[in-house]
């Protein structure tokens, strides 16, 4: 079977569905992503994949984010998707486009080492397994892409009582890439896999309602970001990608969209300039309250929107 069409990642937005990750994620799991695919994921991939550009030479040069709204799967894409088609398509081209000046280059797809981190350490083992289980379980990825054959981490008693309990969930393919997930506040700074140290870093969802109450609560997070996460990644070949909601300022979520040095996106479901106007048409009851409009109207005003993040799955409505 010729997979090329899974590996060119070259499109321009106004053709974002010939995304070969896209037709990946389309092809082979059509119940995960039944919506279509909108500028929001177009822009979060492109994002993650700029991490891969020649102009970029190192950790530091190296960083991404995408910031944006709740229900935008982007859990689902940078936690599944893109750590999925990197197993899948360890040691093959990938053919993409440079944001700087929108030229196209190859570069083989050469991860060795995917740590995926999360608020919970809970969270993070259920990424990692759900990746496990599709390399288990699906033979038709396995006879078009190779066979990936996960094996486990040896643990040893003083693993299981220790601070190296992310072993239970890590494994490594047959052609070398370990898959590793975390919880905030367990140790990973120095880990090495058969020599490696992480080459690709995802945080999904470190910052939430819950860890962000107080300012000793937010420090504590964003310490272990700055003094565990982020210093675990190899310095030349590492890249680091953080996907959030922003749901407090004082979070690092929020800093990397002010600092230079990262790159990435920053998507509301629909921006204040256009929505202001739509809510100034909106009639008002004996009480003052906005009264909803109907759908009719709703899909008549949509059609003029030009930043609604996803309208097939959050129509104006």
């Amino acid at each position: 079977m010729d997979i090329t069409k899974y590996l060119i990642n070259t499109a321009p937005v106004t053709h974002l569905n010939e995304l070969g990750i896209f037709k990946f994620a389309k092809d082979f799991f059509p119940e995960r992503f039944k919506n279509e695919f909108d500028v929001v994921h177009y822009d979060m991939i492109t994002s993650l994949f700029e991490m891969y550009a020649p102009y970029r030479y190192s950790r530091e040069d190296r960083k991404g984010y995408a910031i944006v709204h709740r229900e935008a799967a982007k859990t689902t894409f940078i936690t599944f998707l893109v750590p999925t088609y990197i197993v899948f398509t360890k040691g093959m081209p990938w053919y993409l486009r440079a944001k700087q000046d929108g030229s196209t280059y190859e570069v083989i797809n050469n991860e060795k080492f995917i740590l995926i981190a999360n608020e919970t350490k809970e969270g993070a083992e259920r990424f990692t397994m759900n990746i496990r289980s599709v390399i288990n379980k699906r033979a038709d990825l396995a006879a078009i892409f190779g066979e990936k054959s996960p094996r486990e981490m040896p643990m040893t008693e003083d693993d299981r009582r220790g601070e190296n309990m992310w072993k239970r969930s890590a494994f490594i393919t047959l052609d070398g890439t370990a898959v590793v997930g975390v919880g905030s506040g367990q140790q990973i700074r120095g880990v090495q896999i058969e020599g490696f140290r992480p080459s690709l870093l995802i945080m999904d969802d470190m910052f939430s309602n819950k860890n962000t109450l107080t300012d000793n609560s937010r420090d504590k997070v964003k310490s272990y970001i700055n003094t565990e996460l982020e210093p675990a990644v190899d310095t030349i070949d590492g890249k680091i990608f953080l996907g959030n909601t922003i749901v407090h300022r004082d979070t690092h979520a929020y800093e990397v969209t002010k600092n230079p040095n990262w790159t990435g996106i920053q998507k509301p479901v629909i921006e204040h300039d256009e929505l202001s106007p739509i809510i100034a048409k909106l009639a008002r009851d004996d009480e003052g309250h906005y009264v909803l409009p109907t759908y009719v109207d709703c899909l008549s005003w949509e059609k003029d929107l030009k930043t609604l993040s996803w309208k097939s799955r959050h129509s104006l409505m």
